[in-house]
């Protein structure tokens, strides 16, 4: 069995492994590279981490049982974990950039975030009182672990 993907240079199967989701349920191949064509055995396919992700079932006005509920909102936590743990990925590349210590917390910065995400969740129908206190405490966990990483880096 051959599989079709078509990064733009020819990457080995570990470049791809990093990059190349696979979502079982809809049988969809999702990238974040420029594609053009490679072509993959099944043994090297194999290598490659599978994101094996529960497909969504029904919208909540859908919902009709406490099960139905639960399995969307544990659906949900998986991508919300998915989506934080890209956005650790940006925390470490940020300590190994910055050049100063003192640059890890930046309070324009955050207020910067705090409005846009804001401004998104009106857009959304997310309640602020969500919204507001979650993104506060994820960027304090987020420059908290930039500082581990930013002293880890300054070691090395």
């Amino acid at each position: 069995m051959i599989f079709k993907l078509a990064p733009s240079n020819e990457p080995s199967a570990k470049d791809v492994q990093e990059d190349v989701n696979i979502c079982a349920s809809s049988l969809l191949c999702r990238s974040f590279l420029p594609f053009k064509s490679i072509n993959l055995p099944i043994r090297h396919f194999m290598s490659i981490r599978l994101r094996m992700k529960k497909p969504k079932l029904k919208s909540a006005a859908e919902c009709e049982t406490m099960q139905d509920v639960r399995y969307e909102v544990d659906r949900i936590d998986e991508l919300l974990v998915d989506l934080l743990a890209e956005r650790q990925s940006m925390m470490d590349a940020a300590a190994r950039i910055k050049q100063h210590r003192n640059t890890v917390r930046d309070e324009a910065r955050i207020e910067d975030v705090v409005a846009k995400v804001l401004r998104h969740a009106n857009q959304v129908g997310l309640s602020p009182n969500i919204a507001e206190p979650v993104w506060r405490l994820l960027i304090e966990k987020c420059i908290e672990y930039e500082f581990v990483r930013f002293d880890e880096n300054s070691r090395d």
